[in-house]
């Protein structure tokens, strides 16, 4: 059921959710797993009920029986080190005992490939990201591997036993867990076996039946309708629907939220919050446009927009930081840089009220800064002081990191050190952010400072590949040699077990040629 049609329904609108963009003021119930539960009544959302939302596909993940096991370790997953950076740290873990064992990690496999992986792999090694139960750990079991997950989930061990059915690892234990069971065939397979079938009955039917239950209950309840977005005027039910549309990462849903802002009344999409919100669309539609003409029109069209949300509202720092990410789009980094200036000018000397702040934001990707999002969105109330700091914030690191990047391709170093400096002061852990610092400070020359910056952001992001480049052509610059050489073997270590950073090889191999050409 899409949105808006929940909203006018006429009697009892449900919604299943993994993520917290829920919508909640358009249903009456929610549904959700474990820790979203958790998190939703945390907020103030009434009526979700928990469900195991997760499961399997018996016709497409089964065992192979003619499928030798050669994988020792695999991992099928999303490797973008931004979304992942909990787990990256693991993964390294695991990729490193490549020098012993076969480890397979990858991306981008899916259906009957998938399923062969899968019955390829003695063990698949899986963490969640928030503490649920993913389909990896339905999957793997179903395909007769033998399963390794977080030891701290609580969740998994109400469904597979530790030594039992699966095994629970921990940070003091993963590399002896993993050598113990791939060197003692008869309990692998033991525990694999059991574990195939106690995930026997959570298929996609299970789920379904456990969903409908719950409206059933709710209906035999009596709940009577109640949806908060009935009572508001039209207009801003247009607006909600659009931003709604407007936060998904779908691109279909670009059409529908310009078609509700374009039914508002001309007042009201005249008002900044739906000028930005229109601009935001127009500059995400131009990203994929058929034509330059046609992309420059609609960016030209985001550009017109945004300068007016600003002209009516000039605090309105969600639009500056827009306006600066469409004049780049545009190729003019000195128009961005202004805008880029004036948000950091109001978020640092202004107190700004959740409209100046409230989005959405340009581009819309999932990446780092989404996910910090995301994060706020679910850590505290929207348009709560909580909520406003932390999108202050958020919005005030990513306008550095904007000036930084401008700086840096306008070969402008120093201020490129200067605006990473404070990005990083805002968060130190991103290792994105202390690589951008790490770039500028080798640029300058500043062989140390780049070389200690370079290491931080490994210690948060050590499968960023971009960082492992930068850092061994430092070293030999520096005239380490030797330290050159013995941190590209242990990146190679890691590349031998993932296909999708084979290409590392050649930029190692040039930096090395073009070091010794300068010699």
């Amino acid at each position: 059921m899409r949105d808006e049609q929940a909203a006018a329904a006429p009697a009892l609108a449900v919604r299943t959710c993994e993520v917290y963009d829920t919508g909640e003021e358009y249903f009456d119930v929610l549904i959700a797993d474990g820790p979203g539960t958790e998190r939703l009544r945390s907020l103030g959302f009434p009526r979700v009920n928990e469900a195991a939302l997760w499961c399997y596909d018996p016709a497409i993940h089964r065992r192979l029986p003619a499928v030798e096991r050669d994988i020792d370790i695999l991992l099928i997953g999303n490797l973008n080190h931004d979304v992942q950076r909990a787990r990256a740290p693991w993964l390294a873990r695991v990729a490193r005992l490549a020098t012993r064992y076969r480890v397979l990690i990858t991306c981008g496999v899916y259906g009957e490939e998938y399923t062969r992986l899968m019955n390829r792999a003695k063990i698949v090694f899986n963490r969640s990201i928030r503490g649920e139960i993913n389909m990896r750990a339905y999957e793997a079991p179903a395909c007769g591997a033998l399963l390794f997950y977080e030891r701290e989930n609580a969740l998994i061990q109400s469904i597979l036993r530790d030594r039992q059915e699966c095994v629970l690892y921990g940070d003091d234990n993963l590399e002896d867990l993993l050598d113990y069971y791939l060197t003692h065939e008869d309990e692998r397979n033991a525990i694999a076996e059991a574990g195939h079938q106690a995930i026997q009955g959570h298929t996609q039917a299970r789920v379904l039946a456990d969903v409908l239950e719950i409206v059933e209950h709710e209906l035999r309840a009596g709940l009577m309708s109640n949806r908060t977005f009935r009572r508001l005027d039209s207009n801003e039910q247009r607006m909600r629907r659009a931003r709604h549309w407007a936060l998904t990462m779908y691109r279909s849903a670009i059409g529908a939220a310009l078609s509700e802002l374009s039914q508002m009344n001309p007042e009201q999409r005249s008002k900044p919050a739906a000028l930005n919100a229109r601009a935001c669309l127009l500059a995400e539609q131009a990203r994929e446009a058929a034509t330059s003409d046609q992309r420059g029109h609609l960016l030209n069209e985001a550009a017109d927009l945004l300068a007016e949300a600003v002209r009516q509202r000039g605090t309105f720092a969600a639009a500056w930081f827009n306006l600066a990410q469409v004049r780049l789009l545009q190729g003019s980094s000195a128009q961005a840089a202004r805008a880029l200036v004036e948000a950091i000018r109001i978020l640092l000397t202004a107190d700004p009220s959740s409209d100046n702040l409230d989005g959405p934001y340009l581009p819309r990707a999932y990446d780092l800064a989404s996910v910090e999002l995301e994060s706020i969105w679910t850590s505290s109330k929207v348009e709560s002081e909580a909520w406003a700091a932390s999108v202050r914030r958020l919005l005030l690191w990513r306008s550095w990191e904007g000036l930084c990047d401008v700086a840096h391709a306008s070969g402008m170093h120093a201020e490129a050190a200067v605006f990473a400096e404070r990005a990083v002061e805002l968060y130190p852990d991103f290792g994105a952010t202390r690589y951008r610092l790490a770039q500028a400070y080798h640029h300058l020359g500043r062989r140390a400072e780049a070389e200690r910056e370079y290491r931080r952001a490994l210690q948060d992001a050590p499968l960023c590949a971009s960082i492992w480049v930068g850092l061994h052509r430092l070293l030999l610059e520096s005239g380490d040699v030797r330290g050159a050489e013995a941190f590209r073997q242990d990146c190679e270590t890691v590349i031998a077990s993932m296909p999708t950073y084979q290409w590392v090889r050649g930029e190692f191999a040039a930096a090395a040629a073009k070091v010794q050409h300068a010699a």
